[in-house]
C-alpha cells in the first residue's frame, strides 16, 4: 500500500457569479461522493477567486481522482 498526500491550487471560474455558493456546495456533494467511493480523502479551501485541495489515499486512487478533476472543463 502506497499513502501519497497530493495539494494543488486553482483559480476558480465561479468567482462573481448568480450562483457561486450554489456551485460550490455541488462540487462538495459531487466531492464528497466521489472521494468515498474511491476511498480518497480531502481537504477543499475555496475563496473568492481560487480553490486549494488536498487529496490524500493510495497512490492510484489519488492519481485518479486528481486525473478526473484536471479533465474537467469548469476547471482551471
Amino acid at each position: 500500500m502506497s499513502l501519497v498526500r497530493l495539494g494543488y491550487v486553482s483559480v476558480s471560474l465561479l468567482a462573481d457569479g448568480p450562483n457561486e455558493e450554489r456551485h460550490i456546495a455541488d462540487i462538495l456533494l459531487t466531492s464528497r461522493r466521489n472521494n468515498t467511493e474511491s476511498n480518497v480523502s480531502g481537504a477543499l479551501l475555496a475563496t473568492d477567486h481560487g480553490f486549494a485541495q488536498v487529496l490524500e489515499g493510495e497512490r492510484d486512487a489519488v492519481e485518479a481522482t486528481y486525473g478526473r478533476i484536471a479533465r474537467d472543463p469548469t476547471s482551471c
